[in-house]
């Protein structure tokens, strides 16, 4: 799926560090400054325990703040898809430099915390190393016993690393204690992704195997905000969803998300562990099915979200989708074909409307045209009208596509007034988008099952289709 535009971070609290309330405990400021040459953005996130502060760059990508703390601690500085984990000391004058916006490549540091930064910037270049030495997809070619002996032995030579450079720069004891669950994380998150990739060839994964999976440590509250923890968290939460979802009838969208809320609850027992995982689930579901009624899912993640102040975040950001729910009056965009001939969505009240929100450059928006043909030509006559919407910036690259391609249907693109067009109207986030719209300009579905879905696109259509 594309993403597109809108970015979800509704979802995490931002808080200014140098204002953060840490109670009677001894608080320490710690000095964090630094330089990042030739960065793509004007500024990058700082998180701690699931807390942004978004640091501005100045114009030549110097920045600095001051750092509230009580005790050692973790920090995630993201820039775009990169990101980098620090451990900064209390009252440390720390300072960061780097030439581009690959960190952790071309990395500097000084201060006390800087032997840290370093160790654990390698730890990164390791990881990315050993990831391209053996990529996700061919992870099946290696056997499950193979593949469990392989990453277990990275984890064990991790863990002499970290002992040897532990004792060479006298790095704290909790830092490492936490460092190893850290590895025990990771090792347990590449099974559940192993499985994933490799269930197919493998139906049955070996007893020790998924015992190793089933005993990870889930109630640790010291690693709720940990980065591996999170992961391996949110993995085994899909996958436990999937097992489900793949036994029963509902093969909806939304009931997989369902299904993820309450796994969340069903498998993580402390308060502390589940709030963690809730925002990474909470943003993709608001994200892919948003635009559905998310009234059951939602009163299943206030009971187990003990965090309020997120609850009512989510709720007030689920409830601005819905308008698109089901029954609701379709919003009438605009759009206009190739002649520049302008058009509503009620022009076409009477009928059915299929719409399908694409783009040129959409690689899964184009797989989905030969099935949406078959459909045009199997509803052919009927009281259906489909609707194809383009949201490409470049028109002669959409009227090029059209006349080479061979594009059946009503072809149009949004309205150039964003107030008009699709994509702000539907909340498009992602392409393609399909929406339908029954005969008197109510929604049927905001985001409606793809053609390529075959039978469920069409018990849909004919469950609303006149005789």
């Amino acid at each position: 799926m594309i993403r597109r535009g809108i970015v979800f971070l509704f979802l995490f609290a931002t808080y200014g560090f140098i204002s953060a309330q840490l109670g009677n405990e001894k608080i320490s400021e710690t000095k964090f400054s630094g330089k990042i040459e030739k960065a793509s953005k004007a500024f990058f996130l700082l998180d701690r325990e699931g807390k942004s502060d978004t640091v501005k760059l100045a114009k030549d990508g110097s920045f600095q703040l001051v750092i509230k703390q009580t005790k050692p601690e973790f920090f995630l500085l993201q820039m775009g898809k990169n990101s980098l984990t620090l451990f900064l000391l209390p009252g440390d004058d720390f300072n960061a430099q780097f030439i581009g916006s690959t960190v952790p490549d071309n990395a500097t540091y000084t201060g006390k915390s800087a032997p840290y930064a370093v160790y654990l910037t390698k730890r990164q270049r390791e990881d990315r190393d050993i990831a391209s030495v053996k990529p996700y997809n061919n992870w099946p070619e290696t056997t499950p016993t193979a593949f469990m002996t392989m990453r277990d032995s990275i984890r064990n030579g991790r863990i002499v690393s970290l002992d040897k450079e532990a004792k060479t720069n006298l790095f704290s004891a909790a830092f490492v204690a936490l460092e190893k669950k850290s590895f025990n994380y990771q090792f347990a998150n590449d099974l559940v992704l192993y499985r994933q990739v490799a269930e197919e060839k493998y139906s049955q994964m070996p007893v020790e195997f998924i015992n190793a999976v089933n005993e990870t440590k889930r109630d640790d509250d010291a690693m709720a905000w940990n980065d591996q923890f999170l992961t391996f968290a949110q993995n085994l939460v899909k996958q436990e969803a999937a097992l489900t979802y793949n036994q029963g009838n509902d093969k909806s969208y939304l009931h997989y998300y369902e299904l993820q809320v309450n796994k969340v609850c069903e498998l993580f027992i402390t308060e502390k562990c589940r709030n963690a995982i809730y925002p990474r689930i909470m943003q993709d579901l608001i994200r892919d099915v948003g635009t559905q009624d998310l009234t059951s899912c939602l009163k299943k993640f206030e009971e187990c979200c003990t965090n309020k102040t997120y609850v009512q975040r989510v709720k007030t950001y689920a409830a601005q989708f819905e308008y698109m729910y089901a029954g609701r009056n379709a919003p009438d965009a605009a759009f206009y074909d190739t002649t520049g001939k302008n058009m509503l969505f009620s022009d076409y009240r009477g009928k059915l409307l299929y719409v399908d929100v694409w783009a040129t450059w959409c690689g899964p928006c184009k797989r989905e045209i030969p099935d949406l043909k078959k459909l045009e030509e199997e509803y052919h006559g009927k009281e259906i009208q489909f609707l194809s919407v383009s949201t490409d910036k470049d028109l002669n690259a959409w009227k090029n596509y059209l006349r080479k391609n061979d594009m059946v249907g009503l072809q149009t693109h949004q309205s150039d007034k964003s107030e008009e067009s699709v994509s702000i109207l539907y909340m498009v986030n992602s392409i393609p988008r399909f929406l339908l719209i029954d005969e008197e300009g109510k929604i049927i579905s905001a985001d409606a099952p793809r053609p390529s879905s075959g039978e469920l696109v069409r018990s849909v259509i004919d469950a609303h289709l006149k005789d």
